[in-house]
């Protein structure tokens, strides 16, 4: 997934957990051609809501599904996307939209993050972390909960990472997976930069791997650049109410540059 990256106004030397890090990473595909500036399209937003708490969130004009975000507890939360045409849902299924809403504004933990989805189904794939240095990744569907376990890492993009799961999905009546390219690719790159690293890196290392453009590698996370409009990226257990931004810079092109993390803080 690519996404927007933060500006980390104090790089850290110390180890962190990679996963952590790096899955707070997505990246928001462009239709078309940009013909105005892009940040019409896309802003960080801060809700500061009179029950619950507090949430930096990164909504994209024109989409449903682009959503990122940090709650003032250090709640992290990346997402990606689902499409299961033809899947039975529940009487119970809710909007993925309000979901991200009731959870930033009412969870503190993975766990909480867990209970809800089990609870409330809704579609969209998942992956958050907390203070605590707890994981919850999934696909969540509106049929059901399917997490995928995380043992000190882990990665999800546009995809259904495991065959049972669509086998499971294909008996709900999903007749299709469709898969954008590179979702998989990608997700392979992401997980072997956990791999290199032995579940540890600093901050510096994950904001210069998603923001380095290889285009020798077709799961480069910032590979094809016209097709990216921002980085995000996130640390709770170091840093848990900061959310970085990575912008394009140059004038009509959507380029970046290693050291240009946004640094936003939520009180």
């Amino acid at each position: 997934m690519h996404g927007s990256i933060t500006t980390m106004a104090n790089h850290q030397a110390m180890p962190v957990p990679v996963l952590r890090l790096v899955l707070m990473m997505a990246l928001w595909p462009a239709r078309g051609h940009w013909t105005d500036p892009v940040e019409y399209y896309c802003g960080p937003v801060c809700f500061e809501p009179d029950d619950g708490y507090g949430v930096i969130t990164f909504p994209i004009t024109g989409t449903s599904w682009a959503l990122r975000s940090i709650n003032e507890e250090g709640l992290a939360i990346g997402i990606s996307s689902t499409l299961l045409p033809g899947l039975r849902r529940h009487e119970n299924a809710i909007n993925q939209d309000l979901a991200m809403r009731i959870i930033m504004q009412t969870c503190t933990t993975a766990d909480d993050v867990r209970d809800f989805c089990r609870e409330h189904p809704f579609t969209m794939n998942l992956v958050c972390v907390d203070t605590h240095g707890g994981i919850f990744c999934a696909h969540n569907t509106s049929a059901g909960l399917f997490e995928i376990p995380a043992q000190g890492s882990a990665a999800m993009t546009d995809h259904i990472v495991n065959d049972d799961i669509k086998g499971q999905l294909t008996a709900m009546g999903v007749r299709e997976f469709p898969e954008p390219y590179p979702t998989r690719p990608r997700r392979e790159n992401l997980i072997n930069f956990a791999r290199q690293y032995n579940g540890k890196c600093t901050a510096k290392d994950v904001m210069k791997f998603i923001s380095t453009c290889d285009e020798n590698n077709s799961g480069s996370i910032n590979r094809h650049n016209r097709g990216t409009a921002f980085l995000t990226f996130a640390n709770p257990q170091n840093d848990p109410k900061t959310f970085w931004v990575l912008q394009p810079y140059i004038k009509d092109r959507l380029d970046y540059v290693n050291d240009k993390f946004e640094q936003l803080r939520i009180s």
